[in-house]
């Protein structure tokens, strides 16, 4: 998840406060997910079609992308596309605050113990921990994202929150945690081979990065999602919905009913939009980043 890059990514640099960097990540942030938001919707969608996405026996969606979109256009109206948009802004919002302040505040300690020299193995576990914290204090704006997604009987956000809370309790808020907290691991290594390449292209290597690690981690996504879902809550528009308990039961029943393959529904949605997230994230920043600096207006 991507609120932003800090200004040590964003290549040249300005005599802008502090603030106004923090700024310029949101606004890059909030940006970049209103334009890759219809990636998510589909790509969720195509997660929770446990009828197969290809072949004569298909469900609804048939895999295709843009097919998808111009289905879901033409039967939900062109705002479907950015449906569960403000819950994810908020699950985008939060995961990059806490996960950012905290990582900060554990590296400081980690420098003030003498520790700097293990700055690997540091920045593994203080990502570890970040990540942990934040996606569990943003859990409950997933859990609606990917409700809203699926189903067209809400009438506004307080209407899922509210069904959540009043059918399932506060348990309801965090189904699909423990997937969620078996992906950090994979993006912690991420993060910190980043510090060692940054001397490279950090746009591009970021990217591969970035796919490399959606590839291997994406049937936590897939079962997250489902996990999310299960039987609680009908999509309506289309397919089935099977509640196989937790996690590994989980993965168990989508191998034995739908194929192995079937853990990597939507990872073409998923890549597109992770390699575009970065590039996106990267010219929003540096916009606000000009503007702020008046550099936009004032270049020759």
């Amino acid at each position: 998840m991507v609120v932003g890059l800090s200004r040590l990514e964003a290549g040249k640099q300005r005599n802008l406060t502090k603030i106004q960097y923090v700024s310029s990540g949101c606004f890059s942030g909030v940006a970049t997910r209103l334009v890759i938001q219809p990636l998510d919707v589909v790509k969720i969608r195509f997660q929770l079609q446990e009828e197969p996405l290809y072949g004569v026996n298909r469900g609804k969606y048939s895999g295709r992308m843009l097919k998808t979109m111009r289905m879901i256009w033409k039967e939900e109206g062109f705002k479907a596309l950015w449906r569960g948009h403000i819950p994810g802004q908020a699950l985008s919002v939060t995961y990059g605050v806490i996960q950012y302040s905290t990582f900060e505040a554990l590296s400081s300690e980690i420098v003030k113990l003498g520790l700097g020299k293990y700055k690997m193995t540091a920045d593994f576990l203080c990502g570890s921990i970040a990540g942990s914290l934040a996606t569990a204090c943003s859990m409950p704006f997933d859990v609606i994202r990917t409700r809203m997604v699926v189903s067209q009987g809400y009438r506004n956000l307080l209407h899922p929150i509210n069904k959540t809370w009043t059918k399932e309790g506060i348990g309801g808020f965090f189904h699909g945690l423990t997937p969620s907290l078996a992906q950090i691991a994979l993006n912690a290594e991420k993060e910190s081979h980043s510090n060692v390449t940054k001397q490279l292209n950090r746009l591009a290597s970021g990217a591969l990065a970035g796919i490399v690690a959606k590839t291997i981690t994406y049937p936590l996504d897939l079962v997250r999602h489902r996990l999310q879902i299960n039987e609680r809550i009908r999509p309506g528009a289309f397919g089935q919905t099977t509640a196989y308990g937790g996690m590994t039961a989980t993965i168990r029943g989508i191998v034995k009913h739908e194929g192995f393959t079937s853990l990597y529904k939507g990872i073409w949605p998923a890549l597109l939009k992770e390699s575009t997230q970065t590039a996106l994230s990267f010219f929003f920043y540096e916009l606000a980043c000009d503007i702020l600096s008046g550099s936009l207006f004032n270049s020759k």
